[in-house]
C-alpha cells in the first residue's frame, strides 16, 4: 500500500488500482469496499475511535449497513480495507458474508466528500437496529440468585453446581419458542437461542437468530448488541466471570464478537448444547482460547438436547425417546439424495417440525421444574437442589414476561 500527501493537504491511499483521499483534520477509523456492480463506487464508513469491548467496528458497521441496503453482492468475494487492525470479530463477520479483510496504513483524517466515494448511512441503520433490539428486553427477572456459576462440580447429592447450568441452557432453548408466535418480530431466522448470565446467575441479555433480516443477526450477535444497547454509557464489555449459554456452537463471527466484547478474556465461559458439523464453527477464536468454551449436553455426538432429555419422564422408558427420534430424523436427511446440501445444514434441520419439538419440550420442562421447586406452585417435598431453586426463582418472572411459562 502506498501513501503520500498532495498539495491540498490530503493523504492518498492506494488499494488495488484505486486511490482514496482523506484530509488531515480529525482522527478517524475507516473501512471501505470497492463496488464493482455500481460503476466502481467506493462504499465507506469512517468514525472516531471505537470504545473498548464494543460490538461495533468500522468493518462491522460497513457490513451491517450494506446488508441492510441489499448490497450483499458487493461484499461476497471482495476485500474490505480498514485502517484498524482487524480483530477476530471483523474477520469472522467478513467471512460470514464471503469477504476478506486487509489493513491499510494507519491514517489520521476524515474522508473527503467526493462523488466517487459513497458513505454508508450508518446512523440510520443504528437507529433502526436499536429499535429492533428493544425486542430483547430483560424485564421481570427477580432478585439476584447469588450463585457462583464458576462451580461446575457434579455430586451424587442434590447440591452440585452442574445442574444449574442445565437450567440456563434449557432457558436458551425455551426462548426459541417465542419465535413460534406471531407479532413479536423475531420469527425471521434460524431456531438458535443464546443467553448472557452474570457470574452470580442474573439474566443479563438474550437473543434468537433473525438472520433472514440480515445475515449477521445471529443469536449471539443479537444478544451482545442488545446488552450493549441497554447498558448505554455504563457499558464496559460483557462482565467479568459471565457465562453464555447458546444452543448451537458459535460460528467464527459470533466467537469473534464474544472474544472482542468480554471485559476479562480469562474469566468468562461459553456453554453450547449442539455441535455444528459444518465448517462455520471450526477453528474459531473460542477454539483458540483454552478453557473458554465447553459443550453442555448428555452424551452422544449429534443432537444431544438437554431440554429434551430432561423433559422426558421415566414413564417413557421402553418407548422411543424424543431425542432419539430427532437424531434419526437428522440422519435420514443427511443420507437423503433428494435433499439439497443447503437443507442438510444443522441450522436448516433445527427448523424441521421434528426438531422444533425439543424447544417446546424445554419450555414444558421448565414449567414442571418451577412447580417442583415451589416457585409456581407447592413444592413436592422431595430433596431439591438449592442452587436450582434460586435460579428458577430469579428466572420465573423473566420467562413469564416472555410468554415461555405461566
Amino acid at each position: 500500500m502506498g501513501k503520500m500527501w498532495d498539495d491540498t493537504g490530503c493523504q492518498e491511499i492506494t488499494f488495488g488500482v484505486r486511490q482514496f483521499h482523506v484530509s488531515r483534520t480529525e482522527p478517524a477509523s475507516i473501512a471501505l469496499v470497492d463496488d464493482d456492480f455500481q460503476g466502481g463506487i467506493v462504499h465507506y464508513v469512517n468514525s472516531n475511535a471505537i470504545s473498548a469491548h464494543s460490538p461495533y467496528s468500522p468493518v462491522t458497521r460497513l457490513i451491517h449497513t450494506l446488508l441492510n441496503n441489499n448490497k450483499a453482492k458487493v461484499l461476497t468475494g471482495n476485500v474490505i480495507y480498514t485502517t484498524e487492525a482487524p480483530t477476530a470479530m471483523c474477520l469472522g463477520m467478513a467471512s460470514n458474508v464471503g469477504a476478506a479483510v486487509k489493513q491499510i496504513a494507519v491514517i489520521k483524517g476524515r474522508v473527503l466528500k467526493d462523488s466517487q466515494y459513497k458513505q454508508v448511512d450508518w446512523s440510520s441503520w443504528l437507529a433502526t437496529r436499536n429499535t429492533e433490539l428493544n425486542a430483547y428486553a430483560c424485564d421481570g427477572a427477580g432478585a439476584s440468585p447469588n450463585l457462583d456459576l464458576t462451580n461446575e462440580l457434579k455430586t451424587k447429592r442434590h447440591e452440585g453446581g452442574h445442574s444449574v447450568h442445565r437450567i440456563y441452557m434449557m432457558v436458551a432453548c425455551a426462548l426459541i419458542t417465542k419465535r413460534f408466535r406471531s407479532g413479536h418480530g423475531l420469527n425471521s431466522g434460524q431456531n438458535i437461542g443464546s443467553i448472557l448470565v452474570s457470574r452470580q446467575g442474573e439474566i443479563l441479555a438474550w437473543g434468537v437468530n433473525t438472520n433472514d433480516n440480515n445475515h449477521t443477526y445471529h443469536a449471539e450477535v443479537n444478544m451482545i448488541q442488545s446488552y450493549h444497547r441497554r447498558m448505554g454509557g455504563n457499558y464496559a464489555g460483557l462482565p467479568d466471570g459471565c457465562r453464555i449459554y447458546t444452543t448451537l456452537k458459535p460460528c467464527a463471527m459470533c466467537a469473534g464478537m464474544i472474544m472482542q466484547t468480554v471485559a476479562n478474556p480469562g474469566s468468562f465461559k461459553v456453554f453450547y448444547e449442539q455441535h455444528d458439523p459444518s465448517g462455520f464453527a471450526a477453528d474459531t477464536a473460542l477454539d483458540k482460547a483454552p478453557g473458554r468454551q465447553s459443550a453442555l449436553f448428555t452424551g452422544s455426538h449429534v443432537l444431544d438436547i438437554v431440554g429434551v432429555e430432561t423433559a422426558e419422564s421415566k414413564s417413557r422408558v421402553g418407548k422411543p425417546r424424543m431425542s432419539d427420534q430427532i437424531k434419526d430424523s437428522y440422519r435420514k436427511i443427511q443420507t437423503s439424495k433428494k435433499v439439497d446440501s443447503e437443507d442438510k445444514r444443522i441450522t436448516a434441520f433445527l427448523g424441521d417440525e421434528m426438531a422444533t419439538k425439543l424447544f417446546s419440550a424445554a419450555a414444558t420442562s421448565l414449567q414442571t421444574k418451577l412447580r417442583k421447586h415451589g416457585v409456581s406452585g407447592q413444592a413436592t417435598g422431595k430433596e431439591l437442589n438449592p442452587t436450582v431453586t434460586s435460579a428458577l426463582t430469579h428466572l420465573h418472572g423473566f420467562l413469564r414476561a416472555r410468554g415461555v411459562v405461566n
